[in-house]
């Protein structure tokens, strides 16, 4: 009997060992996933951002093997990996997708001697980055990967994209800031002072979840002179909405109070009044995803972060609202929620096809709107 017990504490002691092993293991894996997917990205950026080197036929080799490496390292990071830390949320997924996509279009392009397009692709890979990198302060950071921006013609919300990307938070940060209290007048860069506030909200309220210093940087925003009163009153209302959720511990029952809220916002004071609402719902709503085990919990979550994703479009999130569409429609196939998804998910692949010349839309795309439509119905 003694003998017996011993082997069976030898194989549970086994098993636990090799179950923390494995663990480790894969969170080792993702982190160095990561870790390689940026030091890549840190190789390349010089090129991105500078049209002379860019352009440069003796960088031809050097680039082309640069886009290379990082479709491999792309392609290395697993969406199972990413399950650990984001749960069922296919933000994981969709934005992985996204990324292997752009950058082998990259590569083809630029191998095919289409290098405007190339540029314009991996210029883009970085928003995909942004999209899943403020989604919450989850995973490795990389604050000693060492990166010099310094000479290349970027704009400050292009260098705080860089370094979100790479997950340095601080340093975007940083550079957001200086934007949001510099003196220099809002009329000589139009916008670019408001997308920095709002970049460094998003950042403040979904990764940070640092309130207090959000609202003294409020402060010193609205201190400014010549600020257009539009942004003023939005200003003021995101600064009385973060007062007031401050220090509040969410729960599910608190998402119809910050809909409502932002609804409210918006009708009373300006478009994207309700802002602060909307990320910190958006936050709400990812926790919850990766805590529900309900199909149609799941679905309606999905269907929500659908909504809030298209108020949020202007921080670059242009194709969010349609993955959670479709992963509503997926979740719950045939029924009435499943049916009012794709409803969603079809208008805005009509709206973001549509231009002056009408709406074309690739047949790529007509064929997952009739597999999506056969899901739902």
């Amino acid at each position: 009997m003694k003998v017996i017990l011993t082997l069976l504490s030898i194989v549970f002691t086994i098993s636990v060992v090799s179950c923390v092993s494995s663990e480790k293991s894969e969170e080792k894996s993702w982190s160095g996933s990561m870790q390689d997917l940026s030091k890549e990205l840190v190789d390349i950026m010089p090129y991105i951002y500078s049209q002379k080197d860019f352009y440069d036929k003796d960088n031809y080799k050097k680039i082309k093997l640069s886009i290379s490496k990082f479709v491999q390292a792309s392609h290395e990071v697993s969406p199972k990996q990413g399950k650990k830390f984001f749960g069922d949320d296919p933000i994981i997924q969709y934005s992985l997708r996204q990324l292997n996509n752009d950058m082998e279009l990259a590569y083809r392009s630029f191998e095919s001697g289409k290098l405007e397009f190339a540029n314009d692709m991996l210029r883009q890979s970085l928003n995909t980055c942004f999209q899943c990198h403020t989604r919450a302060n989850v995973g490795p950071e990389f604050k000693n990967l060492k990166l010099n921006l310094s000479g290349l013609r970027m704009s400050p919300l292009e260098k705080a994209d860089v370094h979100v990307a790479l997950r340095q938070y601080d340093k975007a940060l940083e550079i957001l800031k200086s934007e949001i209290v510099s003196p220099a007048s809002y009329y000589e860069r139009p916008f670019v002072i408001e997308k920095a506030l709002e970049k460094y909200l998003a950042l403040m309220i979904r990764v940070k979840k640092d309130y207090p210093k959000a609202i003294t940087t409020l402060d010193r925003f609205n201190d400014r002179d010549s600020l257009p009163v539009y942004l003023t009153d939005k200003a003021k209302a995101w600064r009385k909405s973060l007062v007031y959720w401050n220090n509040k511990t969410l729960n599910k029952k608190d998402l119809s109070k910050l809909m409502s809220r932002s609804e409210k916002l918006q009708d009373e004071v300006s478009y994207q009044a309700g802002f602060v609402e909307n990320l910190i719902a958006s936050n709400l709503l990812h926790e919850l995803i990766s805590q529900t085990k309900s199909a149609s919990q799941k679905a309606q979550y999905y269907h929500q972060l659908g909504e809030i994703y298209e108020s949020l479009i202007d921080l670059g999130f242009w194709s969010l609202p349609e993955s959670y569409y479709e992963a509503c429609v997926k979740e719950v196939p045939k029924t009435a929620m499943a049916k009012k998804c794709f409803r969603d998910y079809e208008r805005n692949i009509l709206m973001g096809f549509s231009g002056s010349a009408g709406v074309f839309i690739p047949e790529d795309e007509q064929q997952k709107i009739k597999e999506l439509r056969s899901i739902a119905y």
